[in-house]
């Protein structure tokens, strides 16, 4: 939900109004203003989508960015009270799951220099303004803990392929900018890792350590029903669109019940079919046995057309565009 009040504050600054654009990404404006909710993934990377096109920017990630606040909530603060960037970095790693349930920080460090990449729900490829505002944020995350404004990365790693324009994003970052990579990632110098953050505190961080620790322990531990639904709708997709109704009757609950249940913990029945079909599509369309009807059948759509519509929606590009990407990468 924090995420969500940044791309709010961007919309307004850009004198959009807000709540349409959540509502069209299926995100109610109750929601909103209930901080222990949590949205899809599915429906962020949607969000993201409209935001652009209700925008017309499509540096929309970059601009969002500038909205974020690091020291607001546990996650935050436990970065902001530590000693040094390497201990933010490592407490950043260890609790990325009270921001995103497959958020993953890989850091790898070298002789000379250090490099920090991320994946969001196992995708390589994030669209852009995902991808922008992932990586914009961890450098005034970075700034903020160093009490620094200028230049910080030596560089700065996208995995989207080059805009036509990349001034704003070397304007941004103040340091060389590299597209079509493995991953979106950062890289530093090795010997920033030991600087001294403005605002450590090893006594108030120690407190922020067991209650991020708990935190995590209560959400890895507590059965979702999300993942339950999930199951249900791959095995119900093979006979045609899984409706509430039928899985609620599978669970043995009622449509309602499913619905309230699901909605607290930050999801809906139609976002986890979204973020299925999502999912699967990727896999399917590596199988150049299956034409995109095919496709479309086995994921719940009417036709090949409704498909196509969804994976742009989805990706910002067609199937065909994916699939002559995928061709790329494996030639080279």
């Amino acid at each position: 939900m924090r995420l969500l009040q940044v791309v709010r504050a961007a919309l307004e600054t850009a004198r959009i109004e807000p709540y349409g654009v959540f509502e069209a990404a299926g995100i109610p404006r109750p929601q909103l203003d209930d901080p222990s909710q949590r949205v899809g993934h599915a429906r962020m990377i949607d969000l993201f989508a409209r935001a652009v096109e209700a925008t017309g920017n499509p540096n929309f990630g970059l601009h969002a960015a500038r909205h974020y606040h690091p020291g607001a909530n546990v996650f935050d603060y436990a970065g902001v009270a530590s000693s040094t960037l390497a201990d933010a970095l490592d407490r950043t790693c260890r609790y990325i799951g009270l921001v995103h349930d497959s958020a993953r920080l890989h850091v790898e460090s070298g002789p000379h220099a250090v490099r920090i990449s991320f994946q969001l729900g196992g995708e390589r490829r994030l669209p852009r303004a995902v991808g922008d505002y992932m990586l914009a944020v961890g450098v005034v995350a970075a700034r903020h803990w160093l009490g620094f404004s200028g230049p910080f990365p030596i560089q700065a790693h996208f995995s989207h392929p080059p805009p036509e324009d990349v001034a704003p994003y070397r304007e941004y970052f103040g340091a060389p900018i590299h597209f079509d990579q493995e991953s979106n990632a950062y890289v530093f110098p090795s010997v920033a890792m030991q600087l001294p953050l403005q605002n450590a505190d090893p006594e108030l961080v120690n407190m922020l350590d067991v209650q991020a620790t708990r935190m995590l322990s209560e959400r890895r531990t507590t059965p979702k029903l999300r993942h339950r639904v999930r199951e249900l709708l791959h095995h119900e997709l093979a006979d045609g669109v899984p409706t509430a109704e039928r899985i609620a009757e599978r669970l043995k609950m009622s449509t309602r019940t499913l619905r309230r249940r699901l909605s607290a913990e930050g999801t809906s029945h139609q976002a986890l079919l979204d973020e299925l079909r999502k999912d699967l599509s990727l896999g399917y369309l590596e199988d150049n046995g299956l034409s995109l009807d095919e496709i479309a059948l086995r994921l719940g759509f009417s036709d090949g057309t409704s498909f196509h519509r969804a994976f742009r929606r989805w990706f910002q590009k067609t199937p065909a565009e994916h699939q002559r990407e995928r061709r790329r990468q494996r030639e080279n």
